[in-house]
């Protein structure tokens, strides 16, 4: 049985709403799509890009390798999200 139009009253479209059920209120990212919806909720994404289709975004994705940051003794850190390497400063 579908449930009535907007009864979750996030105020999103129900044909574009993938969740009728959850409203889409909170917005970590900011990017503009509510983390019920955001393939990567922690991470500002607003294309929600997921070339794998493993339902985590390409932005918060773990890059292979390590992040090399110039300030860090021995020169990196692994599972960084390439977008959370740059922002440190790093270079994959």
């Amino acid at each position: 049985m579908a449930l009535p139009s907007g009864v979750d009253l996030d105020r999103i479209p129900d044909s574009v709403d993938n969740r009728l059920d959850v409203a889409n209120f909170t917005q970590s990212d900011r990017d503009g799509v509510g983390d019920a919806r955001d393939v990567c909720p922690n991470e500002f994404d607003p294309d929600q890009t997921d070339t794998n289709g493993d339902g985590m975004g390409d932005a918060c994705q773990p890059i292979e390798g390590a992040c090399y940051l110039p300030d860090v003794p021995d020169g990196g850190c692994e599972n960084l999200s390439e977008a959370g390497c740059a922002a440190l400063g790093g270079r994959v």
